[in-house]
């Protein structure tokens, strides 16, 4: 192992557990709900609530949640689909009365209603030992305390200051004085230490029912928004099952449309056709496969891929099309393709294993407990949402549907019935890999 190390620095090996994130002060929330008897699932949520202070520019309580659960015990994985609908008012005909053919990348029309909170509160229903308020104990500290500013987090507020300044709230909530963070400095978020510690002390509908869900409302109201309180009260994240591939002898577990899951695995299975070793990492060769590989995925994707509630898509028929382009049509697997995939790991958590980190690989023996992978992939034109963020919150909403045209929306987006999610996410949830050996694996 020694032989294909890339650092001089020593492998990170622990007994309770290992948490890693983007964040060192989120690393150590979920860590320590390790070492007080949580399990995984536990550490994720409290890693991910860190992460929604610390990191602004992402997915925080206003975004969507996915996950993907291994359970040792059962053997079974689980699936989590956490992303939110858009408001039953919403149509197609109100988009084009206002003028607009592309939805808006900024501003109330792209929101839908956030699903992170109830995918929490399913998670840990389901799997967790802790109890709300234990695992969002961190996360309200940092909020009320305040952080340190990174390098990166710095970048993003300095690239982005122009925008929050265009809306008062956002200004008020992320700027110092009118001016981006600067390195080091401490930020504050007293706003939405009060949204985590309502939704600590009353779950999940604290959000979808009380308090917040009316300061959300009034706020979309203002702004001419269509959410409403029943948008709000009827939600409820579902359970999948993970879709899967096999990838030179490794299996890859992805999430289920209206996710692009299946893109990456479409992806694993044109490459597995080519030899990449051979052609030599970041060759000119394996790039060009690997990239060809990338067009035709979301291409299918495109064409495809929807909210299964709405827009039907035919999931045996595009499974059969998406795998057809490979000559060998059985499912494969992930691990090191993952990486050069460009997908976006946000947290990885195993409880209760022995581990070695090494690079960007995790390696474990003698798993006893659960592994939990919680992946994001945020829009890059849309770092810090669509900027509606409420000064009585702290809350910024993430624009779910900006990316689609309104032509488009009318056929996958705001079919009848109103309880249809964003009919194409543009996160891609990361996968869960398990050798034929031994789980889990990444």
């Amino acid at each position: 192992m020694s032989q294909d190390r890339g650092q001089g620095r020593s492998m990170v090996i622990s007994q309770t557990g290992i948490v890693a994130t983007e964040s060192p002060l989120a690393s150590k929330a979920g860590a320590a709900i390790l070492e007080r008897g949580g399990n995984a699932v536990d550490a994720a949520i409290a890693a991910h609530a860190v992460m929604t202070v610390v990191a602004p520019m992402w997915n925080g309580i206003g975004g969507d949640l996915f996950a993907i659960v291994y359970d040792a015990k059962s053997g079974k994985y689980y699936g989590l689909n956490a992303s939110g609908w858009a408001p039953a008012a919403q149509s197609i005909e109100r988009l084009r009365e206002k003028g607009l053919r592309d939805m808006p990348a900024h501003g109330i029309e792209p929101v839908t209603v956030p699903g992170s909170v109830d995918g929490w509160q399913k998670l840990l229903d389901r799997f967790g030992k802790k109890k709300m308020n234990e695992v969002l104990a961190p996360a309200i500290q940092v909020a009320q305390d305040g952080y340190p500013v990174t390098e990166w987090v710095a970048q993003h507020f300095a690239s982005n200051v122009d925008l929050l300044r265009d809306n008062e709230a956002a200004a008020k909530t992320f700027l110092i004085s009118d001016r981006a963070p600067r390195l080091g400095e401490i930020v504050r978020n007293p706003d939405l230490a009060w949204s985590l510690q309502q939704i600590a002390q009353g779950g999940r509908d604290a959000f979808y029912r009380g308090e917040i869900t009316k300061r959300i409302l009034a706020l979309s109201a203002r702004h001419g928004g269509t959410l409403a309180a029943k948008d709000f009260s009827d939600y409820s994240s579902e359970w999948v099952d993970p879709i899967s591939t096999t990838y030179r002898g490794w299996t890859v577990y992805e999430m289920p449309p209206n996710v692009q899951g299946i893109g990456a695995l479409e992806m694993l299975n044109l490459m597995e056709q080519f030899d990449l070793h051979s052609y030599g990492l970041n060759s000119p060769r394996a790039l060009h496969v690997q990239i060809e590989a990338k067009k035709l995925a979301y291409a299918d994707v495109i064409r495809y891929i929807g909210d299964p509630k709405s827009s039907k898509p035919p999931v045996s028929g595009t499974t059969k099309a998406i795998w057809s382009r490979s000559s060998n049509p059985t499912t494969r697997n992930l691990a090191r393709g993952l990486l050069r995939t460009g997908l976006d790991l946000f947290c990885t958590i195993a409880e209760r294993f022995s581990a070695w980190i090494q690079r960007r690989r995790t390696l474990s023996r003698g798993t006893s407990g659960r592994c939990t992978l919680l992946f994001r992939r945020s829009w890059r034109k849309t770092r810090f949402g669509s900027r509606s963020v409420s000064w009585v919150d702290g809350i910024k909403r993430r624009p779910t549907l900006n990316s689609f045209r309104t032509s488009w929306i009318s056929i996958r987006t705001f079919r009848r019935p109103s309880k249809r999610r964003d009919s194409r996410s543009s996160l891609s949830p990361g996968a869960t890999s398990c050798s034929k050996t031994g789980c889990p694996a990444m």
